[in-house]
C-alpha cells in the first residue's frame, strides 16, 4: 500500500511544475480605443506594437513622461511618427 502511495505522489509532484506553468497567466497590452488627439515627435520616446492575441492590432507610444497612449496603426500621422522614431 505504502508502495502505490509513494508512486501516485511522485507522478503527481513530476506532472506539477508542468500544470503550474500552463497555469501562468499571460499578460499581453491591447488597446480597445484610440484618444482623439494626435502626438508629436517630441512627446514621444519610444513605441511598441500590440500582442498578435489581442483582438485589434495596434501601436501603443511611450511619452516622455512615461504614459502609454495606443494609436491606430492605419492613421497616416502615425505611421510617419513610427518612421521618424
Amino acid at each position: 500500500m505504502k508502495t502505490a502511495a509513494l508512486a501516485v505522489f511522485l507522478v503527481i509532484t513530476a506532472f506539477l511544475p508542468q500544470a503550474k506553468m500552463r497555469l501562468r497567466p499571460v499578460i499581453a497590452s491591447c488597446c480597445f480605443s484610440y484618444p482623439a488627439h494626435h502626438l508629436s515627435l517630441d512627446q514621444v520616446s519610444s513605441f511598441k506594437h500590440t500582442d498578435k492575441r489581442c483582438p485589434e492590432r495596434s501601436v501603443i507610444f511611450l511619452t516622455k513622461n512615461g504614459r502609454q497612449i495606443c494609436a491606430d496603426p492605419k492613421k497616416p500621422w502615425v505611421q510617419d511618427l513610427i518612421d521618424a522614431l
